[in-house]
């Protein structure tokens, strides 16, 4: 492990417990993260102030035996995906992949579902990509996604890490560079950081969006070589 990832490994602290229903967290900035145990309110992104939804799920036993299993390997799932046509092309697509035969049923249903919340904002075509191995960790650096929103779950392995906008300096980020140190500066708080969980939900807001333009929530990949099995869903 490099020296930058074992000083964000020792300030590590997991402070985000599940929740029931809904709860609205503001900062000083006004920007706001939705955590909650119920799928239902994803439509609390329709507010435009919120950065961040987690769906605080617990993933089932199969899926979480099944993802452990792919974590280790060399999978690379790459598709585009009408919701309309959702459950069709992916059951495809699950086929045509390195998963077993014997799971295709199983994450077919899964990545449909996912598929299905970015539906309920009204995004029409996606793109699909599901990961294994630990090239999964693909954005070690903290940044700001350029498209509207984006949906990362992580199956197995360190999950996504995230500032509360209090938390971030966004100078420093216009600032950065390709050099893993800059990532210091751009944490005001570096105890603020938070990471999701196997199996939870976040769908990101990103810059290149209408209602907040330029904003979006910092965010990077754990600086780790687990292995990952993540999943990321864009709109097209």
């Amino acid at each position: 492990m490099s020296e930058s990832s074992e000083f964000w490994e020792r300030i590590y602290e997991q402070r985000t417990r599940p929740s029931t229903g809904l709860i609205r967290g503001n900062d000083n900035a006004g920007r706001r993260v939705l955590m909650s145990e119920q799928r239902s309110t994803v439509d609390a992104l329709s507010d435009p102030s919120v950065d961040l939804w987690l769906w605080q799920r617990k993933l089932s036993g199969l899926i979480a035996d099944r993802a452990s299993e792919l974590a280790r390997s060399s999978l690379s799932l790459c598709c585009q995906v009408d919701v309309a046509a959702a459950h069709q092309q992916l059951t495809v697509a699950v086929d045509a992949s390195e998963i077993p035969e014997r799971n295709l049923f199983l994450w077919a249903h899964e990545l449909c579902g996912m598929v299905e919340l970015l539906g309920r904002l009204g995004h029409e075509r996606l793109l699909l990509r599901l990961q294994g191995g630990p090239a999964a960790a693909q954005a070690p650096r903290f940044h700001v996604d350029g498209g509207s929103v984006r949906l990362l779950c992580t199956y197995h392995g360190p999950g996504t890490e995230w500032l509360p906008e209090h938390a971030a300096n966004r100078v420093e980020l216009a600032r950065q560079r390709d050099h893993p140190h800059r990532n210091r500066p751009i944490a005001r708080n570096p105890r603020a950081l938070q990471r999701t969980r196997p199996g939870w939900v976040a769908i990101i807001r990103g810059a290149d969006n209408a209602k907040t333009p330029k904003r979006g929530l910092v965010h990077r990949s754990p600086p780790s070589r687990e292995p990952r099995l993540l999943l990321r869903i864009d709109p097209r």
